[in-house]
């Protein structure tokens, strides 16, 4: 899980939320509005460089809690075909989980 929440927010141009993913060397960017999750954005998402992320994010954010396992994380992903579940506590973002982490977590028998 990353523990620092890489975000954008929804009036962000997705040309900077492309070079804020390149730059934290991260795939995903939680969108947030006044702290509130409000999307998700991939470096695969399309719209063009000039576009606004809240016009390319995928919505709603299909969230996880800290307690979830890795089993029903993997499921949630796939059955929302999904890359990245920000992880939430408490109404607010704590980490976010992805494919990768996942893959980790079961090479090293983690359930």
């Amino acid at each position: 899980m990353i523990p620092d929440v890489p975000a954008v927010s929804p009036g962000c141009l997705m040309r900077e939320a492309l070079m804020t993913m390149r730059r934290l060397g991260v795939h995903h960017l939680v969108v947030l509005d006044d702290g509130r999750i409000v999307g998700v954005i991939s470096d695969r998402d399309t719209g063009g460089a000039d576009a606004r992320v809240c016009d390319t994010m995928s919505e709603p954010a299909i969230t996880a809690s800290p307690t979830m396992t890795v089993q029903e994380a993997a499921d949630l992903m796939a059955e929302n075909d999904v890359g990245c579940l920000p992880v939430i506590q408490d109404g607010r973002p704590v980490g976010v989980v992805d494919a990768r982490d996942l893959l980790h977590a079961l090479s090293r028998g983690v359930s």
